[in-house]
């Protein structure tokens, strides 16, 4: 038996929603924006009308930045902040039944884990710069600094530890190309699992096969060879966090499988260690967003409703990677806003490719004909680069 309060709710509930619908009704109509045209479209989804059968994306400057800047809106899962907040994420990686230890390097969150960090560090010599500290918001090595384990007891000392910060162990002997350092952006799209009625619709997670390779600017010689280099940041920082990172170099990925290829390295095997590591990565976030056990304050569930816009709109992320030097892969950080605009035409191969790819999937996601997006298609595209991955914790 429902109560008059509960049927007066539900009477208020559908009255905003089809006050919504009329809305973005009205929106499509005079709106040229894709997402809005998007947005409506999903949201007539096993309703009683004959959708139109027209293109409504094609291939422009402005289609492709409307769809980059959808990535920053608020049509996202508000617990990727827990994956986004480098502080937050080491907590999810070293959490009970995790393997994020293969791939995320030693660290402490200080200062709270001080005294581990001070008992786990003896032996070591105190005054090379070993470690990284990391603000739990910087982007592309903002806010990152090198420092030795005697500077940090100096900061600790005296007072300069009062926000929770990651101190992380540099990852030791990195491969190198062309005597840079470098990192890897790999592009990782998420749909967020919601119910719509009675269907509940499963979280799916994507990796690309597309991505860049970005440098160093300095050549690297590394701190045990001139711990007090003035250029010691240029040497570890790649482009992305140095200036505005347009002068530097990029490569794709495509152009490092090459590079593998010509010296006898295995791509492949590198490969497999990053599609692992995305996966413990999600199965980890999907458990964290499960356990009700879990302090709430570190994110927050996903209102459910008839419809949620979230579900069927891509949300590409940016899992930053280093190698070493025998090419295995360890995560640096996690990217829930990855610039999306082009820097070059090789870095808009990559993009534009990466965005159609998404949208691709959303249409499949949604079971809309992909021809809505087809027109998107890149000229420079090589075919599709999504693989989904089988998670086995998801929600």
């Amino acid at each position: 038996m429902y109560s008059t309060v509960s049927v007066l709710q539900d009477a208020d509930e559908n009255e905003t929603f089809h006050s919504a619908m009329k809305l973005l009704s009205g929106v499509n109509d005079h709106s040229a924006s894709p997402l809005y045209k998007w947005i409506h479209l999903t949201s007539q989804i096993n309703k009683p009308v004959s959708l139109p059968l027209g293109q409504f994306l094609c291939e422009s400057a402005d289609a492709y930045l409307i769809l980059a800047k959808a990535n920053n809106s608020p049509f996202d899962d508000p617990d990727l902040i827990n994956l986004d907040d480098k502080v937050r994420l080491h907590s999810v990686l070293n959490g009970s039944g995790c393997d994020g230890k293969v791939f995320w390097p030693q660290g402490y969150i200080l200062p709270d884990e001080y005294d581990l960090f001070l008992a786990e560090s003896t032996g070591n010599n105190w005054n090379e710069k070993k470690w990284m500290l990391k603000e739990r918001s910087g982007y592309g090595s903002n806010g990152n600094s090198i420092v030795s384990a005697d500077e940090l007891v100096s900061m600790y000392d005296s007072g300069g530890l009062v926000d929770a910060i990651l101190c992380q162990r540099i990852v030791e002997s990195p491969m190198l190309m062309k005597g840079h350092k470098i990192t890897l952006r790999i592009y990782v799209i998420y749909f967020p699992g919601d119910r719509n009625g009675e269907e509940l619709k499963d979280s799916e997670v994507y990796i690309s096969t597309e991505g860049l390779v970005k440098y160093a600017s300095a050549p690297f010689v590394g701190v045990s060879a001139n711990p007090n280099a003035a250029d010691l940041n240029d040497q570890y920082m790649t482009n992305s966090g140095r200036g505005d990172g347009r002068s530097a170099p990029q490569h794709s990925l495509h152009q490092l499988r090459q590079a593998f290829q010509k010296n006898g390295m295995d791509y492949q095997m590198m490969w497999e260690g990053i599609e692992e590591s995305v996966q413990v990565v999600m199965e980890k976030y999907a458990q964290f967003q499960r356990d009700v056990s879990l302090d709430h304050s570190c994110g927050r569930s996903f209102i459910r409703n008839a419809y949620s816009p979230i579900r069927s709109i891509p949300k590409i992320m940016g899992f930053d990677y280093i190698l070493d030097s025998s090419a295995k892969p360890f995560l640096l950080e996690i990217n829930r806003f990855p610039g999306l605009e082009p820097r070059s035409s090789m870095d808009l191969d990559v993009k534009h490719a990466i965005i159609y790819d998404a949208w691709i999937a959303a249409s499949d996601r949604m079971a809309i004909p992909r021809m809505f997006v087809e027109n998107l298609r890149p000229a420079s595209y090589k075919g599709y680069s999504l693989k989904r991955l089988a998670l086995h914790d998801i929600l």
